[in-house]
């Protein structure tokens, strides 16, 4: 997303992580914000302002962190109001890109064609680029490694998936 921030001066692109990210020299057009648990919260963005989002693992910052949350219907319920808001503030056309660990990214599917999004591709597996891994990816590629299981069995393994509100 910083290369594309950069490389697209007059698009505006947002990052929500579960963890601080440190981008030193990051665009003026590429907003991150660092969210928990507060989904209940609106992004401070316009309507159709944005042309890019990418959330990582949020699913499962909010299965395991959220006090009231009892449930996976309410687990998923308020990612969906995290979804519902990206796709208030994406432009029509607006691409939103998903890393999450393979045992959530079949709720979020569903929650994608629920608000309308089309699934553009994915889900894939991560590719594992140390190099460019956030925080989060890395230690669930760790866990995966140290589970030692197939990525057809691993629950764990992060994976891919990129959707598009209409036009």
């Amino acid at each position: 997303m910083f290369r594309k921030a950069r490389e697209n001066p007059k698009e505006s692109f947002i990052i929500l992580e579960p963890t601080d990210l440190s981008m030193p020299h990051r665009p003026p057009n590429l907003h991150i914000f660092k969210l928990k648990t507060d989904v209940d919260s609106f992004l401070p963005f316009n309507p159709n302002s944005i042309d890019e989002a990418s959330i990582h693992f949020l699913m499962g910052e909010i299965k395991t962190k959220e006090p009231n949350s009892n449930t996976v219907g309410e687990d998923m319920g308020k990612y969906e109001r995290l979804v519902l808001d990206i796709k208030r503030v994406l432009k029509p056309g607006g691409k939103i890109h998903i890393v999450d660990v393979k045992g959530n990214i079949g709720y979020i599917e569903d929650i994608l064609r629920e608000a309308e999004f089309s699934i553009t591709s994915g889900p894939t597996p991560l590719p594992y680029n140390k190099k460019h891994l956030s925080k989060w990816s890395e230690a669930f590629f760790d866990a995966y490694e140290r589970f030692g299981k197939f990525e057809e069995d691993s629950l764990v393994l992060p994976m891919m998936l990129d959707a598009e509100t209409q036009p």
